[in-house]
């Protein structure tokens, strides 16, 4: 066994004798003899003590003294008097003060299985230390994800909510813009009116971007992944990085040759790279530099255990500054929606709620490490795929007429935005079911004798959602396509184990025309 001993000795001579004793028992001691309270401190300094054995008849230092000290700086290291002679009276108030134990010289068979006892002792005592503070860190881990949680929670509940009134707002405001345009008389005398809905329309799309953001944090968002090469990406996002950094502001590209693919939904991959450089500009209003790095990467058993991912091959993103940093009690809450360092008006604190809520629906993981007046590194892992990226080909879409004939059935509970997408449709020549909610629909499509064509629908609904309703008509061979106008994940149409490919999304807000092209886009 080799330990490392502190031996608080004065006599170079007894030194030898105990070392001579430890070998001879299967101990290889590496050691350092000290002899008054300054080498005493000195050498404490160093973590490297297995053990520490003292005498306890030192000319300049009290035994006493000695085990304070070592028991203050290493409270675990077993600390074993070693005296010619010791009473009775003292060797009491040795181990009350927290010696571990006394040995005579006279009877030193006693301090070898001493030795063995109290460092398997330490070694348990350890062990438990190391077990209740990852218990300690997985339970802060725990608590702080229950709170992004309940706080993703409410944020996407309103954002569903916030994104119907908008979309009532952006598609009103598209109808009577677009009228005024085809009457250049009527929009001359309501010029003024005209420049206001302009501006109601511009708010209404900024708002939009919010509602957008709000969603990604609490992963409602609606994924669309693919195979893609994670430097490819970076690369073509370069040019426009450093259009959105000052001049003070350097980017290095650090990226690892041969890196595996990942999928994900590049939009929102984009999104990530994005946030992240924009916070680190913030972070460097002096200037500074800014390194975006890629490398294969590998959460081992015990990391993965702890974050609550799975263990295996991974690629690792990493964007790192130069700036102001950051403290333990602002990285705690970094990831929050709303919360921002920054001055009033210069950020809306939902950049990096943004990042933390794409990153988990992508199945990575997301660290940050930070040190003030240092920088701040956020690296993000995305699980590997050994899947080969394919080829898009590109179609040139043409103008196509958004006026039709067939029949479509509307799902929404809003009546004020179910009421403005039926009159939409209709005007546009189009046959219309409004239901409110998918019992509703399950009892028009059991009474309507003629063929429907499209399902549009929204997904959250009071007694039966639009999933549900999906998973039934497919049951019963429904051929109607589906057109999902949602900003929520489609992660819940996978949980119903519904045929994706029936299945378009459009997300919510949208405008007027995008409607009706991407419902005459399913039809044709």
């Amino acid at each position: 066994m080799n330990l490392n001993f502190l031996l608080v000795e004065d006599s170079p001579v007894d030194c030898e004798l105990l070392i001579r004793h430890l070998k001879k028992g299967g101990i290889e001691p590496t050691y350092l003899r000290v002899e008054n309270e300054s080498a005493l401190v000195a050498a404490l300094e160093q973590p490297k003590w297995d053990l520490v054995i003292c005498d306890y008849h030192l000319p300049t230092l009290d035994p006493l003294t000695a085990l304070r000290l070592a028991k203050t700086k290493m409270p675990i290291t077993p600390f074993i008097i070693v005296s010619g002679s010791v009473s009775e009276e003292d060797a009491v108030k040795a181990l009350k003060a927290g010696a571990n134990d006394y040995i005579l010289k006279t009877n030193m068979t006693r301090l070898i299985p001493a030795i063995e006892r109290e460092i398997g002792e330490a070694g348990k005592h350890r062990e438990q230390l190391r077990i209740e503070a990852d218990l300690k860190v997985k339970e802060e881990q725990l608590r702080q994800a229950q709170k992004l949680d309940a706080i993703g929670q409410l944020a996407g509940g309103i954002a569903h909510d916030f994104n119907n009134v908008l979309a009532i707002i952006l598609i009103q405001t598209g109808i009577i813009v677009k009228t005024l345009d085809k009457n250049p008389e009527l929009k001359k005398i309501a010029e003024p009116i005209y420049k206001g809905l302009e501006q109601v329309k511009k708010s209404g799309e900024r708002a939009a971007g919010l509602t957008r953001q709000l969603l990604a944090f609490s992963r409602k968002q609606i994924l669309q992944p693919r195979v893609i090469k994670l430097n490819q990406l970076v690369v073509d996002m370069e040019k426009m990085l450093r259009r959105l950094i000052e001049e003070s502001v350097t980017i290095k590209l650090n990226l690892a040759e041969n890196l595996p693919n990942i999928k994900v939904d590049p939009n929102h991959i984009e999104q990530v790279v994005m946030n992240l450089v924009i916070n680190s500009r913030d972070a460097m209003p002096k200037g500074g530099t800014i390194t975006i790095e890629t490398r294969p990467d590998e959460l081992d058993d015990k990391t993965a255990q702890r974050y609550d991912m799975k263990p295996g091959r991974y690629v690792s993103l990493i964007v790192s500054d130069t700036g102001c940093g950051m403290d333990e009690e602002t990285q705690k809450r970094i990831f929050e929606p709303f919360f921002t360092t920054k001055e009033a008006g210069k950020g809306t604190g939902l950049g990096l709620s943004t990042v933390y809520g794409i990153v988990q629906q992508n199945k990575g993981l997301v660290l940050v490490e930070s040190k003030v007046g240092v920088g701040t590194s956020f690296k993000v892992y995305f699980p590997q795929v050994d899947e080969d990226v394919k080829v898009v080909q590109s179609e040139k879409k043409t103008k196509t007429d958004i006026r039709g004939s067939e029949t479509i059935l509307v799902i929404e509970d809003d009546s004020s935005l179910r009421n403005l997408a039926c009159d939409i449709l209709t005007e546009n020549g189009y046959k219309v079911l409004p239901a409110k909610n998918g019992v509703e629909a399950m009892g028009i499509v059991a009474s309507h004798q003629s063929p429907i064509h499209l399902v549009l629908t929204d997904v959250v609904m009071p007694e039966m959602g639009g999933p549900e309703f999906a998973k039934a008509m497919q049951e019963q061979k429904m051929n109607a396509k589906f057109l999902f106008v949602s900003g929520y994940t489609d992660n819940v149409l996978i949980r119903e184990g519904i045929d994706s490919g029936k299945i378009q999304f459009m997300e919510k807000p949208y405008r007027l025309e995008a409607l009706l092209e991407k419902v005459r886009e399913l039809l044709d």
